[in-house]
């Protein structure tokens, strides 16, 4: 199972293409930011000719930043001196790729628009990457968050985000440079020009690069109110914007600063976190907070030109005094010069960038990129198509089953969905009602749901209808071995259909409570229980299994798979095979909370986290994947799996 190859690409943007930061920024230019995270949730970001929380800015641009207890992302990135190449694929380095939404399902953070032709955007899990017009191209600079964009007046575009990182693109890849603070989160970065760069942090973190190094800029650092700590405690910062190398302002917790010509101040004003900083020239600079509030600098006076309304302003941009976007929760707002007109578009956008009133992109959760033509916001060109702007998949995956590549059935705790292999279509006939919490199926033309309230639902290949209602059950898991072998287990039941009617199979094990199942055939199907009880159907009753050490089950029994009845893997707090004598702990295992193969020699599952493992016969491996809250998997074939996630559907194919 190698990795995929990064492999360089032709086609990228030269140094001479329009800039996206530098001198003067005026209504035309385009800009990038990100956006704030409280203590204890996920980064967002912010941006826009534009500035914003965790972002960069261009021209008119700014940028902003994380807080502190975000996600955590994988560790391990490219060291100092690293050059990094693109690759067509949007894939992660083990392997899987980005099925639905493209061309990712992250979260994204930045956005640095230059033109149609000419878009960057960046985020979670190290998600790094370009639009030219045709195609994207995919850069891995770190497995964590990249954070911000910027781009010099020649056209070199930055990175920066989480570990310190602090990467530079000369038009071919990109260099990790050496910022001297590997703890520290950069949330910001703005070019006042070439070779005079400025990236903005936690802890009072900010740098200016002079062209050939970073050095740090300390004359911002602002202790926070006494404590009792005898450590010095400093204000985040959250923004970075200027209009030149002598005009230079940050934002941060509670504290704006400005550099004027070589001089550092405070500037009074407000107390508010400011989260994203644009502006057209040093009369007229714009100001997000994370209360929602937006305020303008008139040269001499700040002034409240949208109020407090609750959700954190995450990005802005301003072309103009009258054409001024700031984005918000499931919204953006513009403003014409009199009034703030709201917007829904149904995704929450924490970055916005653009070059003209007419020519403004937006990046945002579950992979959101939108594009702002003059007259609405739709999808970004670069769409896959069907794809809408908010998440077809609002509440990521749960559940789901593959028939073949091109035929799946996916489920959240709300609706039911089916894709193609490209689309996803939410299923509006879908005969239940509740919450979907597993899929099988036998064939294309006999899929089956289990859900809340002893819901069972069959696809017949035409339409959906609802099959068994008990009113009272949570059915947690599902499996079969043909049309006529199929069971439904959760948490008061264990139900049977035998190809003409469901009836219960609990009474041997009342007060069991299962949450995994796997039948290998009539007489042969294993169940599994949140307190450490596994058990097998013999065609006639539920008999306790008492050759396998339950007492390694701390968490119950999760998940139940098999090639047969001669194969079966049981998974808790480790793994057991089953060879249909007994029951043997599996050397080098990992706990598996999903489990789906294709044969004996090729088993999948979901480990905590974001991670997968996989047998091949001899032994277990775990594979990162670039995804959060993987919960759901399947396959199509062998080494062809399925992975639904928070953010969408994954798919990793066998090496040709």
């Amino acid at each position: 199972m190698d990795a995929p190859d990064d492999h360089p690409v032709d086609g990228l943007p030269a140094l001479d293409a329009p800039s996206g930061g530098g001198n003067g920024a005026g209504p035309g230019e385009a800009g990038a930011g990100g956006s704030a995270a409280g203590a204890g949730g996920d980064a967002g970001a912010t941006a826009g000719s534009t500035g914003a929380m965790a972002g960069a800015g261009g021209p008119g641009g700014g940028a902003g930043a994380a807080g502190a207890g975000g996600r955590a992302g994988a560790a391990g990135a490219p060291g100092p001196g690293a050059v990094i190449t693109g690759s067509p694929r949007l894939c992660d380095p083990s392997g899987f790729c980005w099925v639905h939404p493209l061309p990712t399902g992250n979260d994204l953070i930045a956005v640095l628009s230059r033109g149609p032709n000419d878009v960057w955007i960046a985020g979670w899990y190290g998600a790094l990457l370009h639009w030219n017009g045709t195609a994207w191209t995919q850069f891995r600079l770190t497995a964590d968050r990249v954070m911000a964009l910027a781009a010099e007046p020649s056209g070199a575009v930055w990175a920066v985000g989480d570990n310190g990182l602090a990467a530079r693109f000369d038009g071919a890849a990109f260099t990790i440079t050496d910022t001297g603070v590997p703890d520290a989160v950069l949330n910001g970065v703005y070019a006042a020009a070439d070779n005079q760069v400025y990236a903005a942090g936690s802890a009072g973190t900010l740098l200016r690069w002079d062209g050939s190094r970073w050095a740090p800029v300390t004359a911002l650092r602002l202790p926070i109110a006494e404590s009792t700590e005898t450590r010095a405690e400093y204000r985040d910062l959250y923004s970075v914007w200027a209009t030149g190398p002598d005009d230079v302002w940050v934002g941060g917790a509670g504290v704006l600063w400005r550099k004027q010509g070589d001089d550092w101040s405070i500037v009074n004003g407000t107390s508010r976190a400011l989260t994203a900083i644009a502006g057209t020239g040093p009369n007229s600079v714009w100001f997000a907070a994370d209360d929602g509030a937006v305020l303008r600098w008139n040269g001499s006076a700040f002034s409240t030109v949208r109020p407090n309304k609750g959700f954190a302003a995450k990005g802005i941009w301003v072309g103009g005094d009258s054409d001024v976007w700031v984005s918000l929760y499931q919204s953006v707002e513009h403003w014409d010069g009199t009034t703030w007109t709201p917007i829904s578009l149904g995704a929450s956008l924490s970055s916005l960038s653009g070059i003209a009133p007419g020519e403004v992109w937006g990046a945002g959760d579950r992979g959101t990129i939108a594009r702002w033509n003059g007259r609405t916001w739709s999808p970004s060109p670069a769409a896959a198509p069907g794809q809408t702007m908010a998440s077809q998949l609002p509440y990521g995956v749960r559940a789901l089953w593959v028939s073949r590549p091109d035929d799946i059935w996916l489920a959240d705790i709300a609706y039911l969905y089916h894709s193609d292999g490209q689309t996803v279509a939410r299923v509006t006939a879908r005969a239940g009602s509740r919450q979907i919490n597993a899929l099988w199926g036998s064939a294309p033309n006999d899929v089956w749901t289990f859900g809340v309230n002893g819901e069972i639902t069959h696809w017949d290949g035409t339409r959906w209808a609802l099959a068994e209602n008990t009113g009272s059950d949570e059915f947690l898991a599902g499996s079969g071995s043909s049309a006529s072998d199929v069971w439904a287990v959760g948490l008061h039941s264990a139900y049977h259909f035998d190809g003409a009617a469901w009836s219960s199979k609990y009474a041997s094990i009342q007060g069991t409570a299962l949450q995994s199942v796997f039948s290998a055939g009539p007489a042969a199907a294993w169940a599994g229980s949140f307190n450490d009880i596994l058990v097998r159907w013999d065609g006639a009753k539920w008999i306790g299994e008492t050759s396998i050490p339950i007492s390694n089950f701390t968490s119950g029994i999760q998940a139940i798979w098999g090639s047969g009845p001669q194969d079966v893997w049981a998974f808790g707090e480790t793994a057991y095979h089953y060879d249909g004598q007994t029951w043997t702990a599996a050397s080098g295992s990992k706990t598996a909370q999903k489990v789906w193969g294709s044969g004996p020699r090729d088993v999948w599952g979901l480990a905590a986290g974001s991670g997968v493992v996989h047998y091949d016969g001899a032994a277990w491996t775990i594979l990162h994947v670039d995804a959060s809250l993987t919960q759901a998997l399947g396959g199509a074939g062998p080494g062809d799996v399925f992975l639904g996630c928070a953010g969408g559907l994954l798919r990793r194919v066998p090496a040709p």
